[in-house]
């Protein structure tokens, strides 16, 4: 896909939490389009390193009724690397 521009990266921002009402709903609303958009498996770079990203763990309290609170999670992903 190549870089964004800042001009893309703010409207994937802004149809991600348009409808939220709080943090715990923007971080929501990440974690969908993530989930819906996220091709796995890529290649990447992370700190200078060539890596594998191929999952992206579910946030903690996933799917549950109570808010996320204390327990938020900043979408995360599982990488590997050939040594």
């Amino acid at each position: 896909m190549g870089e964004l521009s800042k001009a893309e990266l703010d409207a994937l921002v802004e149809e991600a939490t348009v409808d939220a009402y709080n943090e715990d709903e923007q971080l929501s609303g990440f974690h969908v389009m993530l989930d819906e958009h996220l091709a796995l498996p890529f290649q990447t770079t992370v700190l200078g390193v060539e890596v594998t990203v191929k999952d992206r763990p579910a946030p903690p309290n996933w799917g549950r009724a109570e808010p996320v609170g204390e327990n938020r999670s900043l979408p995360g992903a599982v990488c590997f690397y050939a040594r």
